[in-house]
């Protein structure tokens, strides 16, 4: 079963050679999206508002008074200096922005993987088309995009308490040393559940997307048929799974071999 999907998927790539076009436009723009999201949050960080600061007791001589006043008092003058004060409304803007980097990221990838996956289908079951990348493309943004949307945001539910938690422990070990050792392992166990959460939405959001693909239905519904499907082959969806991502762990070692050789032989 595993070398026949390997032997479909490279005739897929074979056949359809645009099918490296989604994953090089996400990246685009992902690349796009950071430069813009770099850009506000460094204008939100450095943001203030016009504020005048009193500079109170500050003696002075009164002009042509070259005498000291009666009574022994002091001539006081309060100048008022105009400088920028911090706004501090940008501090919950910038966790707004947070929020909107993880979930537009998980956006755009969802959105290739759902490209990708509508132009495999429109491959596989041999629908007419002239180009099944561009129809795939086309129906994502005409039908889909809502699916996409709320894919991405159930991972983004699951990822940011478990960065929340990662950030609480490490400023927890760094502030008291050693730290509590129960402390320590219930803030562990907590970030592997969100850790285990995430991984598990990602996969059902992908087989999601495969659903959605073919059937063109809507997410939620599409998740149940995916939930289904993996609950009833789970044997041999996870046999599939784990030899599928050796393979693919043996291929990543080949080539990052490779690339070390050639390096040396540059060097």
């Amino acid at each position: 079963g595993l070398a026949a999907l390997f032997e479909e998927a490279g005739n897929c790539m074979y056949s359809i050679p645009q099918i490296f076009g989604p994953p090089l436009l996400a990246f685009v723009a992902l690349v796009i999206f950071i430069a813009f999201w770099v850009s506000v949050v460094v204008c939100l960080s450095t943001a203030t508002i016009p504020g005048v600061k009193p500079l109170l007791n500050v003696a002075s001589i009164q002009e042509n008074a070259p005498t000291e006043p009666k009574n022994g008092a002091t001539l006081q003058k309060t100048f008022k200096l105009a400088e920028y004060q911090e706004f501090h409304y940008t501090k919950y803007m910038l966790w707004v922005y947070l929020v909107a980097l993880i979930w537009v990221s998980e956006f755009i990838f969802a959105a290739s993987q759902l490209c990708l996956a509508g132009a495999v289908a429109l491959w596989y079951f041999r629908k007419p088309t002239d180009s099944p990348v561009c129809d795939s493309m086309s129906k994502l943004v005409k039908y889909h995009l809502g699916s996409v949307a709320k894919g991405s945001f159930l991972i983004t539910i699951f990822k940011i308490p478990r960065l929340i938690l990662t950030y609480l422990y490490a400023k927890f070990k760094s502030a008291s040393g050693n730290g509590n050792g129960m402390a320590d392992c219930l803030l562990k166990c907590c970030i592997c559940c969100f850790w285990c959460l995430e991984k598990f939405i990602r996969y059902l959001n992908h087989n999601a997307y495969t659903v959605i693909a073919i059937e063109s239905i809507n997410f939620c519904p599409a998740a149940g048929v995916a939930w289904k499907a993996i609950w009833t082959h789970v044997v041999s969806v996870a046999t599939i799974n784990g030899i599928g991502d050796f393979v693919l762990f043996l291929g990543k070692l080949a080539v990052a071999g490779i690339c070390g050789f050639v390096a040396l032989l540059m060097l």
